[in-house]
C-alpha cells in the first residue's frame, strides 16, 4: 500500500549487537500521534518504564520527523530527539531545525531508534537503504564542528549530521545534540544519552524525496500559508533581528532573566540588544529548510581576546549568559555562544547552572576554595573558564556537570535553583507574564517554555482573547483569568507543530501557520482527511500520553511547581513591579479543564475519550 506524506518506515539500530532492523511505521503512530514529538513520545512510552535508567542500554535514543517535514510547507525543517532524561529520569526531548530532519525523510524514514551501547566509539551512517555502524575512535574527543567536517568528508559532503561534543562524551547532564554546527536540541541531557551509548554522531544522506497525495493542492496551500506568515509584524522583526529582538521587550516589561532571576531587568541591556548585535557583529541571516523568516544570523568578532565567529546568538544566550550571568560585554557573550556550540552544551541549562553558582558564591554557600578561583557577576573570563571545566568535568566543573539541581542538593542553595521537576527554566521570568508560569509548572519535560509558548498572552488583542479563551483578561499578562485555557490551547498547538515537523515560531509566536493550514496541508500530503478539530484532539492526546508517562514516574500536583522566587518574592523591576505568580488558582482551573483530578492525574474517562486506554 502506498503511504503518502509519511515515509512509512522506522529504522532501529542496536549498538550492542550491531543489528539493524527496518519496519513499517505503525498506523497508530501515523494517524493518532502524527510523527515527530508525538510519535517519539508514544515509542518512548512503549519501550521504557519507570525502572529504565537513562544511561542503560535499554533506554532508546529516538529521532523523529513529521509528515510535513521535508516538504515545501513553510518552516518544515524540524526534528525531535527523545529519550529518558539524565536530569530527572523522566521524559526528555528536544526539537530543532536546520536540515537534518528533512534529510532523514529523504532517506526514507519517519523515525530512527538507537538502543544498546557500542563497545567502542561509533557513528551511524545512513544513505537511503544502506545503514552502517562505523568506528569513531578517531573523532572521539573532537568538538562539534570538527566532528561534522570529518563525518561528511568520510561519507558525503552533502550529508547532514547530528553529533555530540566533548560534553556529551563526558556525560555532562547539560549536554545537547547539534546539527548544522549550531542547531541544538535536548536541553535535558540528550547529548549525555548519546555519549552513554558511545555514539558520537549520525550522518544521513537521502535521495528519495517525499511523496505527496496531491502535490498541486499542497503547493497552493503552502503558498497561502507562507503569505499569512509574512503578514505578521513579528515575522519581519525575526527576519531582521532574530530572537534577540525579545531582549529589550523583556527588559522593558520586567521578565528578562537577570542575575539568576533576582531581577527582571538588566542595567546593561542595550549592550546586548538586537540592534547592537546587528550594527556591530551580524554579517547575514540564515534560514532553516523551507523557512521564509531566516531568524538565525552569522556573526563575527573581528579582533580582541574574544575574537570568534559563528551562528546566533538566540535570545536564550543574551538572556542566559548575558543578563542572567551579568555579562554586559556582547563580544564575550558571542564568544561563549561559539564555545557552547563547539563543546556541545545546552545554552539554557548551562547558563542557569552557572548563574546558580554565581549566586551561591555571592551568598557564601560556595567560595574560592570550592571553585578554585573567584566568581562574580559579569566576570566573563572566570565564566568562560567555568564552562570549559563543566564540559570536561574538571574540578568544580565536575559538580556543575550534574546540573544546578544536583549541585545544590550537594552544596546547598536549593531555594534559588530556577527549575521545575529538576529541569532549569529559560531566560524568561514568569512574574512578568503569568501564563508562562503555568506553562513551566505543567510542562511534560520539566521547566520548559516551549511546551506551551503562550505568547498570545500579550500578542492577541482583548477581543480575540475573549473569543478564544473566554475573557479579555487572557491577553493581560498580569491576570490569571483565562490563562489555563490559553495554556491548554498553546500546548495542543505546540504539540502539533512538533509532531508535524514545522516550526513553533510560525504557530505560537507569529500565528501565521494556523491549525486550519495544518489540517489542509496534512490532508493534501497524506490523502487522509484531517480537520482542525481532529488535529486539536491529537494535540490533546499527545499531552495526555506524556502526562501518563510522568504519572508512571510518580509525578502529581506536588511536582507541578515553580521556584519560590516566582511565587513568593515580588519582582523588583519596573515593568512587572511587585508581581508574583499565583500558581495554585491557575493549576486548579487547568486540571479541571484538562479532565484531570485535583492532584493532576488524568481521569480514566478522559483517557478513554482519547483512545489511550480501553
Amino acid at each position: 500500500m502506498n503511504i503518502y506524506g509519511w515515509s512509512g518506515r522506522i529504522v532501529k539500530v542496536d549498538l550492542s549487537s550491531g543489528n539493524v532492523k527496518v519496519y513499517p511505521t505503525p498506523e497508530d503512530i501515523r494517524l493518532n500521534f502524527l510523527g515527530g514529538r508525538g510519535g517519539n513520545s508514544k515509542l518512548l512510552y512503549d519501550l521504557t518504564d519507570e525502572n529504565t535508567h537513562p544511561f542503560s542500554e535499554e533506554n532508546p535514543f529516538i529521532v523523529g520527523t513529521g509528515p510535513l517535514g521535508g516538504t515545501f510547507a513553510p518552516s518544515s525543517g524540524r526534528w525531535t530527539v527523545t529519550s529518558k532524561s539524565p536530569i530527572n529520569g523522566m521524559l526528555c526531548d528536544g526539537n530543532s531545525g536546520g536540515h537534518f530532519g528533512p534529510e532523514l525523510r529523504f532517506a526514507g524514514y519517519d523515525h530512527l531508534i538507537v538502543t544498546g551501547k557500542a563497545k567502542t566509539p561509533c557513528y551511524i551512517s545512513i544513505r537511503d537503504d544502506d545503514i552502517e555502524i562505523r568506528n569513531a575512535n578517531h573523532i572521539w574527543g573532537q568538538n562539534v564542528w570538527e566532528t561534522d567536517r570529518i563525518l561528511r568528508e568520510e561519507t558525503d559532503i552533502e550529508a547532514q549530521t547530528l553529533v555530540i561534543g566533548p560534553a556529551g562524551e563526558n556525560l555532562v547532564k547539560t549536554a545537547c545534540v547539534l546539527s548544522n554546527l549550531s542547531r541544538a536540541a535536548g536541553k535535558c541531557g540528550m547529548g549525555a544519552v548519546m555519549g552513554s551509548k558511545n555514539l558520537k554522531g549520525v550522518v544521513v544522506r537521502g535521495t528519495k524525496g517525499v511523496s505527496l497525495y496531491d502535490p498541486d493542492k499542497f503547493l497552493e496551500e503552502a503558498l497561502a500559508t507562507r503569505d499569512d506568515i509574512l503578514t505578521d509584524p513579528m515575522a519581519r522583526s525575526l527576519s531582521t533581528y532574530g530572537t534577540p529582538a525579545l531582549l529589550m521587550i523583556a527588559n522593558e516589561q520586567g521578565w528578562l532573566n537577570t542575575y539568576n532571576s533576582q531581577r527582571g531587568d538588566f542595567e546593561f541591556a542595550e549592550n546586548l540588544s538586537a540592534e547592537t548585535l546587528l550594527d556591530k557583529y551580524i554579517t547575514k541571516s540564515k534560514g532553516c529548510y523551507m523557512c521564509y523568516i531566516h531568524c538565525s544570523h552569522f556573526y563575527v568578532v573581528k579582533d580582541g581576546k574574544y575574537k570568534t565567529y559563528g551562528e546566533g546568538p538566540e535570545y536564550e544566550q543574551t538572556g542566559g549568559f548575558g543578563s542572567g550571568c551579568g555579562i554586559s560585554d556582547p563580544e564575550a557573550v558571542l564568544y561563549l555562544n561559539t564555545m557552547l556550540n563547539k563543546l556541545g552544551l545546552d545554552v539554557i541549562t548551562t547558563s542557569r547552572t552557572v548563574s546558580w553558582a554565581l549566586e551561591a558564591y555571592e551568598k557564601g554557600i560556595i567560595d574560592k576554595k570550592t571553585v578554585g578561583f573567584e566568581l562574580k557577576w559579569g566576570d566573563s573570563d572566570s565564566i568562560i573558564r567555568l564552562v570549559d571545566m563543566i564540559a570536561h568535568r574538571e574540578g568544580f566543573g565536575d559538580i556543575l556537570a550534574e546540573g544546578a539541581y544536583e549541585a545544590a542538593k550537594k552544596l546547598g542553595g536549593e531555594e534559588f535553583v530556577i527549575h521545575t521537576k529538576g529541569l532549569l527554566h529559560c531566560a524568561s521570568d514568569p512574574r512578568g507574564k503569568k501564563a508562562y508560569g503555568l506553562g513551566y509548572a505543567v510542562a511534560s519535560r520539566g521547566g520548559d517554555h516551549l511546551r506551551a509558548l503562550p505568547t498570545a498572552e500579550y500578542a492577541f488583542p482583548p477581543e480575540r482573547a475573549k473569543e478564544m479563551f473566554g475573557t479579555e483578561k487572557a491577553s493581560d499578562r498580569f491576570a490569571v483569568e483565562g490563562k489555563a485555557k490559553l495554556v491548554i490551547w498553546s500546548e495542543h498547538v505546540a504539540a502539533l507543530a512538533d509532531s508535524l515537523g514545522i516550526c513553533e515560531f510560525m504557530t505560537n509566536l507569529i500565528y501565521g501557520f494556523s491549525v486550519e493550514h495544518m489540517a489542509r496541508l496534512l490532508t493534501f500530503a497524506t490523502g487522509v482527511r484531517f480537520t482542525e478539530k481532529d488535529l486539536m484532539v491529537i494535540g490533546e492526546r499527545i499531552i495526555n500520553l506524556e502526562r501518563m508517562y510522568l504519572v508512571k514516574h510518580g509525578v502529581t500536583r506536588k511536582d507541578d511547581t515553580l521556584p519560590k522566587r516566582f511565587t513568593h518574592e515580588p519582582n523588583p523591576s519596573k515593568g512587572a513591579l511587585n508581581q508574583v505568580v499565583e500558581l495554585e488558582v491557575m493549576l486548579d482551573e487547568y486540571y479541571r479543564l484538562r479532565g484531570w483530578s485535583e492532584n493532576g492525574i488524568p481521569h480514566k474517562e478522559k483517557l478513554k475519550e482519547l483512545g489511550l486506554v480501553s
